[in-house]
């Protein structure tokens, strides 16, 4: 369904877990990039398993996910974090992006970089 106006993307205010807001600021600078859905995990103890950080976003058509995720992202993380992308019920492209949850703040900084990388700056 198209909407009956115009839109544009503009950046919101929204609640995000605090443990993985610097990443979603980060990744917010990209102007196609939409998020919808995050957690921040957990670290986990010396004996219990951790639970992975997620974010899920879109980022416009299947070529323009393909470019900017597959193609730039994933490449400069160096495997820091995990991607994946799927249909929604309407067809449009969904990303996860997951990670340890003691890496996130590592990943934003990277991802701050690169967002300047892609601005030729």
């Amino acid at each position: 369904m198209s909407p009956r106006h115009p839109q544009v993307y503009v950046k919101v205010n929204a609640k995000v877990d605090a443990g993985i807001a610097s990443l979603i600021s980060a990744l917010s600078r990209f102007p196609l990039l939409e998020t919808f859905e995050s957690c921040q995990g957990d670290v986990g103890g010396e004996n219990e398993a951790g639970q992975p950080a997620v974010v899920f976003f879109s980022y416009g058509s299947w070529e323009e996910v393909v470019e900017f995720v597959f193609n730039f992202l994933a490449p400069r993380l160096n495997g820091q974090a995990m991607f994946s992308a799927r249909n929604r019920f309407d067809g449009a492209p969904t990303v996860e992006m997951e990670m340890p949850a003691d890496l996130v703040n590592q990943i934003a900084i990277a991802i701050n970089l690169l967002v300047k990388e892609r601005e030729g700056g």
